[in-house]
């Protein structure tokens, strides 16, 4: 699948906005992800994770999707958390952030 940059930053934009919004709210939704089947695991564009050999598919991987994956397999939108790390769990780390493009295909 040929990937759309420009629908790519469109989503960034619009998901930046959001954030100024609800940042938490936001954050949460990106840091979910669902069980889903093997057929959707396995798609060619949307990103999703496996995990004790479940898939697992969150917003972010979906918003990748629409737009395509680049020469690596990997989508154009990324999100960045400030302060988050592996030993912090508070909410406080989940309230500033960012949406950006990764790749400049």
């Amino acid at each position: 699948m040929k990937c759309d940059l420009e629908l790519a930053q469109r989503i960034v934009d619009f998901m930046n906005e959001l954030v100024t919004f609800d940042k938490v709210a936001i954050a949460m939704l990106i840091e979910n992800r669902m069980p889903c089947n093997k057929e959707l695991g396995e798609h060619p564009t949307v990103q999703t994770m496996i995990l004790d050999g479940k898939y697992y598919v969150g917003l972010l991987g979906i918003l990748n999707g629409i737009c395509g994956v680049d020469e690596s397999g990997y989508g154009l939108i990324s999100v960045e958390f400030a302060g988050k790390n592996e030993t912090e769990t508070s909410p406080k780390t989940l309230e500033i952030m960012k949406f950006l493009l990764t790749s400049k295909i």
